[in-house]
């Protein structure tokens, strides 16, 4: 009996043996905690209120990102532009999953190799989520953002004007050659 319980537990303790030699790339995310939003703001480069104008799935081989285009409603800190492209993790995004056209977040980024991110593990979030001592924290903090051009203060680009004195020219010489070539028809017709 005492020889079967030794290879039982020497069996026991080699399978265990493999099964943690065996996980040798185990990865998991793991959120420690999530921050405050005081800790969030001196934590991360780039802070806006944002809506998600549209998402695209990056082109990179086997790359989990995607592309989110934003338009900037409120920057708290270093983003001063109206519109903004961030790379954001296709599956997972921040604590709240991947954001959702549409939607408008609170966006705690960070800038690497010149593009922003919302990473794993952000505060990102909703901002029906925001907190009235959390509106109150950020009051404060907010950038002034170059104004939105209205769609009449927006000039064609240049090439629309060349096409459109292009057009005029020609609806004016095609006017004169018909006016031209009625009288001539009605000459000939006429001997």
């Amino acid at each position: 009996m005492n020889t079967i319980l030794r290879w039982s537990i020497i069996l026991m303790f080699s399978i265990t043996l493999i099964g943690w030699g065996g996980t040798s790339s185990v990865s998991a995310l793991s959120c420690a905690y999530i921050l405050t939003l005081e800790d969030a703001y001196a934590k991360y480069d780039g802070v806006v209120i944002a809506q998600v104008k549209e998402i695209q799935q990056l082109n990179r081989q086997n790359s989990e990102n995607h592309q989110v285009a934003l338009t900037i409603l409120k920057s708290y800190k270093d983003i001063q532009q109206r519109q903004l492209i961030i790379q954001e993790n296709s599956t997972w995004g921040a604590l709240n999953g991947p954001s959702e056209v549409g939607n408008q977040y609170i966006f705690f980024l960070n800038q690497k190799d010149g593009e922003w991110e919302n990473p794993l593990c952000g505060t990102s979030k909703k901002v029906s989520e925001l907190t009235s001592v959390e509106y109150k924290f950020l009051q404060d903090k907010e950038l002034v953002l170059p104004a939105q051009q209205s769609v009449t203060d927006q000039s064609l680009p240049s090439y629309h004007w060349i096409v459109a004195i292009s057009s005029i020219v020609l609806l004016t010489v095609s006017i004169v050659y018909f006016l031209y070539q009625k009288p001539k028809k009605h000459r000939k017709s006429d001997e």
